[in-house]
């Protein structure tokens, strides 16, 4: 869908043709249904406003999920939709928090165990 969605914005841009931009919007709201609007208790790092970028794939997030928020975010520019800007938002956000760093406490905790050596000092010769 994120494809599809995509080209029919460029064709419109291209063309001009309100069609292109009437099958576009219906492809990014399709697509909305698969944000994940909620945050499951059994999943220890925030999740609200991502997508599973997967078929059918296990992954609550993934950082490819931030390539969503641009295409919203593309889509707001042209239709003046807010709710679009909401979701690019929050997929801009999602794809920020499965980052390993300091601002991402929850993340960090999560995979402190498992990979040990992120805490190691790395010496550049």
């Amino acid at each position: 869908m994120y494809w599809t969605a995509e080209a029919l914005l460029k064709c419109f841009r291209a063309t001009g043709e309100k069609k292109y931009l009437l099958w576009g919007e219906r492809t990014i709201h399709e697509l909305s249904m698969t944000q994940q609007i909620w945050q499951p208790p059994f999943v220890a790092v925030p999740t609200l406003g991502g997508f599973g970028v997967m078929n059918f794939d296990g992954e609550w997030n993934d950082a490819r999920q931030s390539l969503f928020a641009e295409l919203f975010l593309d889509y707001y520019r042209v239709t003046g939709e807010a709710e679009l800007f909401e979701r690019g938002v929050a997929a801009l956000k999602a794809g920020f928090i499965m980052m390993y760093c300091p601002e991402n406490p929850a993340v960090k905790k999560c995979m402190k165990k498992p990979i040990h050596f992120l805490e190691e000092k790395i010496t550049v010769l």
